[in-house]
């Protein structure tokens, strides 16, 4: 979270190619690599969380997650260059809510086949 913070409040970002809305599968692309090492995180070790129940955690990972998003569209406004933007707020949520369901889906597909 702290790489994708720095970056995202650099005053001259990376570009990325003229394509349209690539920025936003960049941001979506960012944030899914987020939510899956946040659902990975919080499902693992002997407490998982507190003992919270999976749905639980998953729904954490992804409030997390989307309010990080939104904190760093709000930072952006203040950094000269950059500017905050609705759309990309939605973007961060919608990756790591994706993120947090591949996880998801991945280990209910290990669990399935090894045990």
């Amino acid at each position: 979270m702290l790489a994708v913070f720095f970056v995202s409040v650099s005053p001259n970002p990376p570009k990325l190619p003229e394509i349209w809305q690539m920025d936003k599968v960049a941001h979506f692309g960012a944030y899914s690599v987020m939510g899956l090492l946040w659902a990975r995180a919080l499902n693992s070790g002997p407490g998982r969380a507190g003992g919270l129940k999976a749905s639980w955690r998953a729904a954490l990972a992804v409030i997390v997650i989307a309010l990080f998003g939104a904190f760093i569209e709000v930072c952006q406004m203040y950094v000269p260059g950059r500017s905050a933007e609705v759309m990309d707020a939605l973007a961060n949520g919608a990756g790591g809510f994706s993120g947090v369901v591949v996880y998801g889906r991945i280990m209910r597909r290990l669990r399935r086949s090894f045990f």
